[in-house]
């Protein structure tokens, strides 16, 4: 059964675990610990702190599988970014859009793989977005990258998600997106 890896990453707090879990087949592997850094405390009680894990069946006649890596958000472990891209056939870069801080993350994840060399396609989730009409601006990034407006929590919009970065990787169009 062909398995393929997706990286799904972003800030602290943006839905990661939330966009994991609503779609995948399996109970999710979850490395969640207390939240500690003063910054965070207050915002939600646990965080993580390596790595999760789901799978999703995308296509059961020819088991096509989906092996879906969540990075911790908190960039005192970023190292697990470096170790979790290994072998991704496409990054889901999620942004909470009620925050600002948020949203200008996104440069720092779409920078941070560019100097890795990675050069694979990249699909950017605005959560939390059905619950807020003033989505940040994102720039120009728009322009290099499908952005969607998702709730992290609602099966079929992951489900799209997921299936706008097959069909980007499908038409090899990544290879000429600007960072």
């Amino acid at each position: 059964m062909p398995a393929y890896k997706i990286l799904v990453t972003g800030p602290f707090n943006s839905g990661k675990t939330t966009f994991i879990k609503t779609v995948s087949d399996i109970a999710p592997v979850k490395t969640e610990k207390i939240v500690t850094e003063k910054e965070y405390i207050g915002i939600k009680e646990k965080t993580t702190v390596a790595m999760d894990f789901g799978m999703i069946a995308i296509d059961k006649k020819d088991n096509l599988v989906l092996h879906l890596y969540g990075t911790p958000g908190q960039t005192r472990f970023d190292f697990m970014w470096d170790i979790l891209i290994d072998g991704a056939l496409g990054i889901v870069i999620l942004a909470d859009s009620t925050d600002k801080k948020s949203v200008n993350a996104i440069p720092v994840y779409l920078n941070f793989y560019k100097s890795k060399g990675v050069d694979i396609p990249i699909v950017i989730g605005l959560t939390r977005a059905d619950k807020n009409d003033s989505i940040y601006d994102i720039g120009n990034i728009a322009q290099s990258f499908p952005v969607l407006k998702i709730n992290a929590e609602d099966k079929e919009d992951v489900k799209k998600t997921l299936l706008t970065l097959l069909e980007r990787f499908s038409e090899q169009s990544y290879g000429n997106a600007k960072y």
